[in-house]
């Protein structure tokens, strides 16, 4: 007779599977929102408690590209060695679930990106936190977003586009065979916000 402890554990093993075959299914369909559901297997909280509104786009963590230019809507920050994510070996991921656009000041929005490395750290530290989760804010006028007065729910108004943007170039070449020699990495983190019709 199986146990209850098995049957319990099989369960649980299912719906973790359903779930992560669910999200993979989610980041194929980039013109969607990332789904943030109360599921307390997958971290789905907002950044500062409660559900999240689910303003972030689908989409990879990690494009192999150069970043784009930085205008009203988009911000670009160089994220080169942080957290070892000039590694081109490196896995970082966007928590678009603990990530948040909330009204600050005066007439302007904040918007607050955590993310995590795979990788990192290379060696243990015990200042890092396990995870290495770094976070970046940006700062929007309102005005850029044509909006005049903040909103509680964002959800209804702005979709966020928000990825890593990592360049991968040779730093020289073996005298002999011409080869590679090695690899660096340039990364960015891009934020845009999408005002919607």
């Amino acid at each position: 007779m199986r146990s209850p402890t098995v049957g319990l554990q099989l369960i649980v093993l299912s719906v973790a599977i359903v779930c992560a075959s669910a999200e993979v299914r989610a980041e194929a369909n980039p013109g969607a929102p990332h789904p943030c559901t109360n599921n307390p297997l997958i971290r789905s909280t907002g950044l500062f408690g409660g559900p999240q509104a689910e303003i972030f786009l689908r989409g990879t963590n990690l494009r192999r590209e150069q970043p784009p230019a930085p205008d009203e809507l988009t911000r670009v920050v160089d994220v080169t060695g942080l957290e070892s994510l000039a590694d081109p070996a490196a896995d970082p991921f966007i928590d678009k679930c603990a990530s948040a656009l909330r009204p600050v000041g005066e007439g302007e929005v904040e918007l607050t990106i955590l993310w995590q490395n795979r990788n990192c750290p290379n060696s243990f530290d015990i200042d890092d936190p396990e995870d290495c989760a770094s976070r970046t804010r940006f700062r929007f006028p309102l005005s850029n977003l044509g909006l005049s007065e903040p909103l509680d729910d964002f959800g209804d108004r702005v979709m966020v586009a928000a990825y890593f943007a990592q360049r991968l170039v040779p730093e020289g070449r073996h005298p002999a065979t011409g080869m590679p020699t090695a690899v660096k990495g340039s990364v960015h983190l891009v934020a845009r916000l999408l005002p919607l019709p």
